[in-house]
């Protein structure tokens, strides 16, 4: 299984590493491979190297250390084609193991030559699209300044364009000096360097970088190949919303490859479904999407939120809050009704969904299959969501939930007054929320994949 660390966070973890753990407790040997470059592992290695970071039962975490590329190898499509160095770890590594199945979750700081290695063993091919890594090296076709993207052009200069700023080698020998030194120590140091070369992935010199002409010409083979081997390679690609397969077959990816599989989720086993809290001291509206990422749509909400003056509602919004973006979100709160919780573990998840009376997942970029509103539904929370990405496969509008344009303010607050002044209709769509399908019951599908593919 290729996924990313459990340690990464986000939504894909949340459902991989049970999705593994439940996969060895049935009796099914289960290595799960993931980059360090993620969570910028690089040492001061000769080479890549693959570590055992845990092993229990059946279930084998390794991660492949110092690779070729950073986790997004920002201005370098060619390193998502070929990675000589990690490749080369790697089939050493299936040698070793020799799978007789490939599941495909996350291909950060790998390179698609993995997956021609797999067809070349003659191992069956799954690949979970969870984001968009296939044809958006961000994942989120989404432009830094923040605007939608309709996915690469076949010439690749809309990703050379978006790309081009950042110089692999040096960030990787950057991350391995902080690794070394510590992080306090380089903290230290960083403070006598220039402002803008201070954080790890700050924006380098266009002179390290190949031309514009070979950037445009790297992004071109990147999709090129990325089609051809979700076409001819992968055995099936599942996707986890219908927009994520509409998105696949926009760019050439036949639709008998595709399949629509809506993953499980561990909320459904781990977050309790009570009764909604009592209504008359208030609205509380929950969010668990975070603070940090603008591509979250945080900022959208607190503007919104702040619409419902004279309304007893609070809003309580859980997640990291460290970026410049946040310390802007947490400035536009000041003087309403907004808490500002913070980091939360999962174990805490089911009390905090019991304080909702309804939850918003207010992103801005196409989420897939947000595991927040799987979470909210768990717990029988009504969710207002964007309308955008795989949202709408979850919340179905006027039934178990609200879908606003993503982005508008003022519709957003309009669907935040409706819930927060119609106690009835909160207490309908809570009805109308479906059982979310267990990690077990994900496992016993996947598994009849498996088999089919292997005869």
């Amino acid at each position: 299984m290729l996924c990313d660390e459990p340690a990464a966070g986000g939504g894909v973890p949340r459902y991989t590493t049970p999705l593994a753990e439940c996969l060895a407790a049935l009796g099914h040997k289960v290595l799960t491979l993931s980059s360090g470059a993620y969570l910028r592992r690089y040492y001061p290695m000769l080479r890549p190297a693959t570590k055992q970071v845990s092993r229990k039962g059946t279930l084998v975490r390794v991660i492949v250390r110092n690779p070729d590329g950073l986790a997004y190898n920002w201005g370098r499509g060619d390193l998502d084609v070929r990675q000589p160095g990690v490749d080369l770890v790697v089939r050493r590594l299936l040698n070793e193991f020799r799978p007789d199945v490939a599941h495909v979750h996350s291909m950060l700081g790998f390179s698609l030559q993995l997956l021609e290695d797999l067809a070349s063993r003659h191992v069956p091919i799954v690949v979970s699209h969870h984001e968009f890594w296939f044809v958006c090296q961000r994942r989120v076709l989404f432009t830094p300044e923040g605007g939608r993207c309709l996915g690469p052009e076949a010439n690749g200069s809309n990703c050379a364009d978006c790309f081009g700023t950042v110089h692999v080698s040096a960030e990787r020998r950057k991350w391995a000096l902080r690794n070394l030194v510590g992080a306090r120590r380089w903290d230290a140091m960083a403070r006598l360097l220039p402002a803008r070369s201070r954080e790890p992935d700050a924006t380098l010199s266009a002179r390290h970088l190949p031309s514009d002409r070979a950037r445009r010409e790297a992004y071109a083979l990147r999709l090129a190949e990325a089609v051809r081997v979700l076409s001819d390679v992968v055995d099936v690609n599942l996707v986890v919303s219908t927009f994520v397969g509409d998105q696949l077959s926009r760019h050439g990816v036949p639709e008998s490859r595709i399949a629509v599989h809506h993953i499980g989720t561990r909320a459904a086993e781990q977050i309790r479904r009570t009764e909604l809290p009592s209504l008359e001291a208030g609205i509380v509206v929950g969010c668990t999407a975070g603070v940090n990422s603008p591509y979250k749509g945080a900022e959208i909400l607190v503007k919104a939120f702040r619409q419902l003056t004279g309304l007893p509602t609070k809003l309580l919004m859980y997640g990291a809050a460290t970026t410049a973006y946040a310390e802007r979100v947490r400035s536009l709160a000041n003087g309403a009704p907004v808490e500002f919780k913070g980091p939360y573990r999962y174990e805490e998840l089911s009390d905090i969904m019991q304080r909702f009376h309804f939850a918003v997942v207010p992103s801005v970029c196409p989420d897939t299959a947000p595991q927040t509103v799987f979470e909210a539904f768990a717990a029988g929370r009504p969710v207002i969501g964007s309308d955008i990405g795989g949202i709408p496969d979850f919340v179905r509008d006027g039934v178990n939930g609200l879908l606003v344009p993503p982005g508008d303010i003022d519709a957003l607050g309009v669907q935040l007054r409706r819930l927060a002044t119609d106690a009835s209709l909160v207490r309908q769509f809570s009805a109308a929320i479906p059982e979310m399908k267990t990690i077990s019951k994900d496992a016993e599908e996947l598994l009849d994949i498996y088999g089919s593919l292997r005869g």
